[in-house]
C-alpha cells in the first residue's frame, strides 16, 4: 500500500483490507465448522455455523458501506479504485463461501445419522481440499502474496 496525501485515505484502505482479511477468517472457521458437523454428526455444530452466518453477513454490508464511502469521498482512481473494487468482489466471494458452509450444515442437520458413512468421507476429503485452498487464499491476500495466488489457482484442478 501506498502513502497517500491524505493519511486517512490510508486508513480507509487498511480497514478495507482488515475486513477482507477478518472475513477470509472467518470463511474457514464457517468451512471447517459445516465439515466437523457433517462428519461428526453434529447438530449443536452445525446450528452455531448456521448462526454465524449472520455474523459474516454483517461484516459483508459493512464492507460494502465502507467501500462505496471510499469511492463516494475519495475518488480513488487506477491502482486504488481496483483495491476498492477488489475488496468489493473479494467480500462477495467469502460470503458466498459462507452461504454455501450453512447450507452444508443445515443439510448435515436434515441428515442427521441416516447417511452412508461412504458419503459423507468423501464429502469431507473434498471439503477438507477446499478449506485449504481457502486458508492458502487468505494467506496470500493478508501476505500479499502473488505466488501463492498463482499456486493456489494452479491446485485448483
Amino acid at each position: 500500500m501506498s502513502d497517500h496525501i491524505v493519511k486517512s485515505f490510508d486508513e480507509e484502505l487498511t480497514h478495507l483490507n482488515s475486513a477482507i482479511t477478518r472475513m477470509g477468517e472467518l470463511s474457514q472457521t464457517q468451512l471447517a465448522g459445516a465439515l466437523d458437523s457433517l462428519l461428526l454428526r453434529d447438530t449443536t455444530v452445525a446450528a452455531h455455523v448456521v448462526k454465524g452466518d449472520l455474523e459474516v453477513d454483517a461484516l459483508e454490508r459493512e464492507l460494502d458501506a465502507r467501500a462505496i464511502r471510499v469511492i463516494a469521498l475519495r475518488q480513488p482512481i487506477a491502482r486504488d479504485l481496483r483495491e476498492v473494487l477488489s475488496a468489493l468482489r473479494i467480500g462477495i466471494e467469502f460470503e458466498r463461501v459462507c452461504d454455501f458452509s450453512a447450507n452444508i450444515a443445515k443439510r448435515a442437520i436434515a441428515l442427521g445419522k441416516h447417511s452412508p458413512d461412504e458419503w459423507i468421507n468423501e464429502l469431507a476429503e473434498l471439503g477438507n481440499l477446499a478449506l485449504k485452498l481457502l486458508a492458502d487464499v487468505v494467506a496470500a491476500f493478508r501476505e500479499r502474496n502473488s505466488e501463492k495466488v498463482l499456486a493456489v489457482w494452479a491446485q485448483d484442478e
